[in-house]
């Protein structure tokens, strides 16, 4: 086994997968059967930023900002030229999708109005280019040309990154990864982190960071 074998397989070892990690497999090699069965190339999208966690029981932690913007718009691209897309996706990011790249869907937006009965609608400027995002989004999802997995932290990123890039082996030329994703270029091994909240005034003493092999 090569060095580098060695340093993978420890680190995933060692770090333990997000909960979620069995669910979303799961789900990601349903998906790629059925672009299989439909003869679709895919792509693996990741974006958005990652979180260093510094605590056991997390009460701090430093964020790798992304908005997920790159990612977002490049999965519409894939998906109109006839890709199935795995969009794996920081939770920070404010453009997890193709319809929130284009779409500000927040309370506070000029895209939205209150109806005179109470319902939020689409403010008539913005209607036709959000009718039609929207429509660009509802039919990726029907036909299942679209699978959104999330992630949070560089360690959770890292474990569905490399599941999902093996399910997709077998793909060969026709399974490509997009990595777009702010992985952070380090993280803080669980034997190095406090179990509860470390304090402001010794937190650069505790912390000892380690390099992300990327």
């Amino acid at each position: 086994m090569s060095n580098d074998a060695q340093v993978e397989d420890h680190y995933f070892s060692a770090n333990p997968p997000p909960k979620a990690l069995a669910r979303h497999v799961a789900q990601a090699s349903a998906f790629l059967d059925h672009q299989v069965v439909s003869n679709r190339p895919v792509v693996l999208i990741t974006s958005g930023g990652t979180t260093v966690p510094l605590e056991r029981n997390t009460v701090r932690f430093i964020d790798n900002f992304s908005a997920g913007t790159r990612g977002a718009t490049s999965a519409e691209y894939f998906l109109e030229a006839g890709y199935g897309v795995i969009s794996c996706i920081a939770n920070s990011a404010s453009n997890p999708t193709p319809v929130t790249n284009h779409t500000p869907w927040t309370a506070s937006s000029t895209s939205l109005q209150e109806s005179p009965d109470g319902s939020v609608v689409a403010n008539s400027a913005h209607q036709e280019k959000m009718l039609a995002v929207l429509r660009k989004y509802n039919t990726a999802r029907a036909t299942n040309a679209l699978l959104v997995i999330p992630f949070v932290t560089i360690t959770d990123y890292l474990h569905e990154l490399r599941a999902i890039s093996r399910l997709m082996r077998p793909l060969g030329p026709r399974g490509l990864l997009y990595l777009a994703a702010a992985a952070s270029d380090f993280f803080v091994p669980p034997e190095r982190m406090a179990e509860h909240k470390i304090q402001s005034t010794t937190a650069t003493d505790s912390l000892q960071p380690a390099a992300t092999r990327q």
